[in-house]
């Protein structure tokens, strides 16, 4: 088994670090600053740190609030995959803390979570399946509709890249989501996605569709011997990709019943437009759910910058900001779809 392992890990190295979407924090140059658009009725906000459980389930974040009365809206941030703190750090800029305080000036607040293992939460990211972060998300769900200055009928859950896979399973499982934001969150199956931005992200660099197609090939047999051993793989402990290569999110977006924001960057490599809009509007019309409300941002890479290629290779000359509308975008939906609950609490 071990033997096996390192062969896999040399084998799809790069791949691996992007298993599940997502990009570690520490492999991207320090740098930048961060950009935020104030909405056009902005509320003052104010944060608070929290824990929620204790022991091996604490999890700890930061709770940003709008300065209002009354009941507000609210969203548990789910990140990407990798070692994210709650503020999701890249390059200097403070992705999910932007995204928060935008919000909360806007009316709605914000629960951010360190992933366990970082900053102040228990565990190991390593070692999470995407059903133990919906775990994770539903207990922050519940923590946050008991919370007095929070509108209980109106939770709802973003998720970044991998956390996209999350926010869809916390609301097919449970009817205390009321609506799901997908910033880059995928249709594809873990392993299909892994191969969708191993082929991108070669042609994108310069590689031709043969090359690109040949590597993709390569990938794919590690993957089935991955997908094949995952269950003993966990049982020791194993590499990140063992919890989350096997995992389809087609069972999960046919019971939404909820409205779902589903948004994409046009230069995407790891969750392009296509095929996952196509992929997540199946899924809901299985459910019946035609309550979805699709954005693509021309020229956005994976994180929502505005980039050339999309290619991860070019992050470090990119400026870090969200493109212009990507904030109003969020906010302004999550306002229509809250909006009679925000009237009742005023």
């Amino acid at each position: 088994m071990d033997r096996l392992l390192a062969k896999l890990r040399n084998a799809i190295a790069p791949v691996l670090l992007l298993a599940g979407c997502g990009i570690p924090v520490a492999s991207i140059a320090a740098g930048g600053g961060e950009v935020a658009g104030a909405p056009a009725a902005a509320y003052s906000l104010r944060s608070q740190d929290i824990r929620i459980g204790e022991g091996d389930s604490l999890l700890a974040g930061t709770l940003v609030l709008p300065a209002r009365p009354g009941r507000v809206p609210a969203l548990v941030l789910v990140s990407g995959s990798g070692p994210n703190d709650r503020d999701g750090r890249i390059r200097g800029f403070r992705a999910y803390r932007v995204i928060a305080e935008h919000l909360a000036r806007s009316g709605t607040a914000v629960l951010l979570l360190d992933r366990r293992g970082v900053g102040g939460s228990a565990g190991n990211w390593k070692h999470e399946r995407i059903e133990d972060r919906t775990d994770d998300t539903l207990a922050a769900v519940r923590w946050l509709r008991r919370r007095a200055e929070v509108d209980p009928a109106q939770v709802g859950v973003m998720g970044h890249s991998q956390g996209g896979w999350v926010a869809e399973l916390a609301a097919a499982r449970s009817r205390d989501v009321a609506f799901v934001v997908l910033m880059a969150g995928p249709g594809e199956t873990v392993r299909d996605q892994i191969l969708t931005d191993e082929r991108n992200e070669l042609l994108r660099t310069g590689h031709s569709p043969e090359e690109a197609e040949a590597r993709a090939r390569q990938v794919d047999r590690w993957l089935a011997v991955a997908d094949a051993i995952a269950p003993a793989c966990r049982g020791v402990g194993g590499h990140p990709l063992c919890y989350t290569v096997e995992y389809d999110p087609a069972p999960a977006l046919a019971r939404i019943h909820v409205p779902v924001l589903a948004l994409f960057g046009q230069l995407d490599t790891m969750v392009p437009p296509e095929p996952n809009r196509t992929l997540i509007e199946a899924g809901l019309r299985r459910a019946g759910n035609t309550q979805l409300s699709v954005r693509v941002f021309e020229g956005a890479n994976h994180q929502f910058w505005a980039a050339k290629t999309g290619a991860r290779a070019e992050y470090a000359q990119l400026h870090p900001a969200y493109v212009p509308g990507f904030l109003d975008t969020v906010s302004e939906w999550v306002a229509s779809v809250t909006a009679p609950a925000v009237a009742a609490g005023d």
